[in-house]
């Protein structure tokens, strides 16, 4: 198998010790390990990273935004939309038989998980399980459809151990060669039809050439969404105005 890893960095020493502990166990490792970073050099991050991983080959690919790079986009998800369409066409370039995206602050806890999340077919995108904070409270990165139309649910716990939410986070999402070389389907620009983030309305638009997304719950991972949870991100909302906060790089 021939595995990207895609890590998204920001502010990122405070978990990427940990992070690098995890990728360790994983048996098998992924081939190569892409880094896509908004820090500026040469601050904590990009030295961390030299100076630490040891888990593959790796390359940083640095995006350092101006400091209202959310303002001027205008809208609070396009600069992460950005993020993962670097690491989607990176892996679209060097024809990866899979892209794992695998946020800072979140760790694998399964050490064999590629060949449990690699055994499904090429039309799912395929998530693992974990929880993250929204509006209504802390529930898994996922939302399952419901036979209304536009309407979701949110859980706390799977119901299966293989599950088919209608759209799943980018945090811990592994993508395969089919769907990667489909250039009709892409993070950035982010289809605003779908009022929603990049990585739901990524999942969202791949219905509509025949992909799915399947949560593999066999795979465990840890967030660590209670160190992050004050903290304030492009798509944090006040809850005074139902506005997003001001954010700066």
């Amino acid at each position: 198998m021939n595995i990207l890893l895609c890590i998204t960095t920001y502010n990122s020493r405070k978990f990427l010790g940990k992070l690098f502990f995890h990728l360790e166990q994983l048996d098998p490792k992924p081939t190569f390990t892409l880094f896509v970073s908004t820090d500026y050099y040469p601050f904590n991050d990009l030295l961390y990273i030299h100076r630490n991983y040891k888990v593959t080959p790796y390359k940083i690919i640095n995006l350092p935004f101006c400091k209202d790079a959310v303002k001027k986009s205008g809208y609070a998800y396009n600069t992460i939309a950005i993020v993962r369409q670097t690491g989607l066409e990176y892996a679209r370039k060097h024809n990866y038989d899979y892209v794992w995206f695998n946020d800072d602050d979140n760790y694998p806890l399964t050490p064999n998980m590629f060949e449990l999340l690699t055994e499904h077919p090429d039309k799912y995108i395929v998530g693992a399980p974990y929880s993250r904070v929204y509006p209504e409270g802390v529930f898994l990165a996922c939302k399952w459809g419901t036979i209304e139309r536009g309407k979701y649910v949110l859980k706390k716990i799977p119901n299966y151990p293989i599950d088919f939410p209608v759209m799943i986070s980018g945090g811990a999402t592994l993508i395969p060669k089919r769907i990667i070389q489909d250039t009709r389907l892409n993070f950035y620009p982010i289809y605003m039809e779908y009022s929603s983030s990049e990585d739901y309305g990524y999942t969202l638009h791949a219905r509509k050439f025949g992909y799915f997304c399947l949560l593999d719950c066999r795979v465990k991972m840890y967030h660590e969404y209670v160190k992050t949870i004050a903290d304030v991100k492009p798509w944090t909302v006040n809850p005074k105005t139902n506005q997003y906060f001001e954010f700066e790089y």
